[in-house]
């Protein structure tokens, strides 16, 4: 019977348990954006937001990160797992960074590549997969180093018609990071060149049709913003409807994020 209240008490105590460095800081508010804040408590962050978001499945598969794909603009705007960016402020190309450890180093090569499945509109994507860039043959980290196939041209999403009351303006733009297992690409018919400011062989592209016709496997890194159309008079960085402060609210969706206690 002792080893039988122990065994209990013990099962109690393990399941109030907090990690010690995962500790919630109050600071964060878990219900701000479409996907919450990074919970310290969330062990499968960022991962979790790319389901959050449906970027997976709906661009790619599932796959386990090899690194963390750091994308900065020139403005000081940060990707950063579907914060929202306005379209102005994603005018040009970003800086990327990502580490090359454990097995790769500066002679492997890798390929970048910018899409945004939700194109005109999320509910309505006619033109999705639209691509915004890539870059191939990458030696090591050093993007610039890189073939650009598609030069960059930023996301412009338009404003949903007045008619459509359901219409969903946001646009995931994703960023997707393969490693070139099968050394330099041979590029197809498919492949096709785009300038900047040529719309054409952009849309209704397929990130995966292109990783499978060069044998690119799983991608070993991801990251996206959410846009949508901004009216130019200072609402865009306006909080939605659904951010709440409240401990009231708080608690009735605090069951919607992944935590371990």
């Amino acid at each position: 019977m002792v080893v039988r209240l122990l065994a209990i008490a013990l099962a109690l105590q393990a399941s109030r348990a907090v990690h010690p460095e995962t500790a919630w800081d109050e600071r964060i508010d878990p219900s701000c954006c479409p996907y919450p804040e990074h919970d310290p408590r969330d062990y499968n962050w960022p991962y979790s937001h790319f389901q959050y978001s449906e970027v997976i499945p709906d661009v790619v598969g599932s796959f386990v990160s090899m690194a963390e794909l750091n994308l900065t603009y020139g403005g000081g705007a940060v990707v950063e797992y579907g914060k929202p960016l306005s379209p102005a402020a994603v005018p040009i190309a970003p800086d990327v960074a990502f580490s090359l450890e454990p097995d790769r180093d500066a002679t492997t090569l890798h390929t970048l590549l910018m899409i945004d499945p939700d194109v005109p509109f999320r509910d309505a994507p006619g033109d999705g997969e639209w691509l915004h860039w890539l870059v191939y043959d990458i030696p090591g980290n050093t993007t610039a180093l890189g073939r650009t196939l598609v030069e960059y041209e930023p996301p412009s999403p338009q404003p949903c018609p007045s008619s459509d009351l359901l219409c969903l303006p946001e646009h995931r733009v994703t960023f997707i990071l393969w490693e070139q297992p099968h050394g330099p690409l041979v590029l197809q018919s498919e492949d096709v060149a785009i300038s900047a400011g040529t719309n054409a062989g952009r849309a209704r592209y397929k990130a995966r049709d292109f990783a499978s016709r060069h044998r690119l496997g799983l991608q070993i890194a991801m990251n996206f913003f959410e846009t949508w159309h901004d009216r130019g008079d200072g609402t865009f960085d306006e909080r939605p409807w659904y951010h709440v402060r409240d401990n009231e609210s708080l608690a009735q969706v605090s069951h919607l994020i992944p935590h371990v206690e």
